[in-house]
């Protein structure tokens, strides 16, 4: 398990229970895993085949409950493993074998940063960062404010979807404050620099920052051309769009 790559786990729980799976929790990854499907798989059937809204809705609310909860577990467990020390065999002064003691499990301080971190921004102003938590702040619920009005205006639903980008949103934040928590637990003062900060330092150095080509991943093919890779980007964003086209 030692090998386990934690930040590949922590985007793996996104699907409830894999992640869990993925760290060889094969009992803890299951129950999330069947629990959640049931629930998921209940709405639809309910929905669908019923044609029950009600109960559909009600299954719906616990799939989300068990989601949540799977991610604070999930980030719980993360940060407990980082904190422990490989057994390694110490000589002491005696010249006798002994094991080290394993370091304390992970603060209380840590845990309060990550369980406001599911509220965007909330975290970052708990690391003292401002000007970085209300960047996410301002683009979470602004981004929710202003689909929801545009489509109050309209009268159109189909710009609901648009709100995957809120989701997106909260996704980057909880993946940015696992990154500072790692960084301040290994001495790194941090820097209260927002978002566009960072990516300006990043295009100032000539480096292409990993966490927002992942973030232009969301929309297929613009990850891709923003690595330099253009037409193989390209390729995707074509074929995604003629998809689009051809379904509607």
């Amino acid at each position: 398990m030692n090998n386990r790559n934690p930040v590949l786990a922590f985007f793996l729980s996104f699907i409830p229970g894999v992640g869990f799976l993925y760290m060889d929790r094969i009992f803890r990854g299951t129950m999330y895993l069947l629990s959640f499907f049931s629930m998921f798989l209940g709405s639809v059937f309910l929905v669908f085949i019923a044609h029950e809204p009600e109960p559909a809705l009600i299954a719906a609310f616990i799939g989300a409950m068990i989601f949540f909860i799977q991610m604070v577990d999930m980030v719980v467990f993360l940060f407990k493993r980082e904190k422990r020390v490989p057994q390694e065999v110490v000589i002491n002064a005696n010249g006798e074998e002994s094991q080290p003691v394993p370091a304390s499990p992970m603060s209380s301080d840590q845990l309060s940063t990550l369980l406001l971190a599911f509220i965007p921004g909330l975290g970052h102003f708990h690391l003292g960062l401002m000007n970085r938590g209300l960047t996410f702040l301002l683009s979470f619920f602004g981004s929710i404010m202003m689909v929801l009005f545009i489509t109050y205006l309209t009268a159109q639903g189909g710009f609901l979807i648009f709100l995957g980008i809120v989701a997106v949103i909260w996704i980057f934040n909880l993946f940015d404050i696992v990154q500072l928590l790692k960084r301040k637990g290994e001495g790194e003062v941090l820097e209260d620099r927002t978002v566009l900060e960072d990516l300006e330092k990043h295009r100032e150095s000539g480096k292409k920052s990993r966490a927002f080509a992942l973030l232009l991943g969301i929309f297929p093919g613009a990850g891709h051309m923003y690595l330099g890779l253009q037409k193989r980007g390209l390729q995707l964003m074509a074929g995604f769009l003629f998809a689009i086209y051809f379904i509607d």
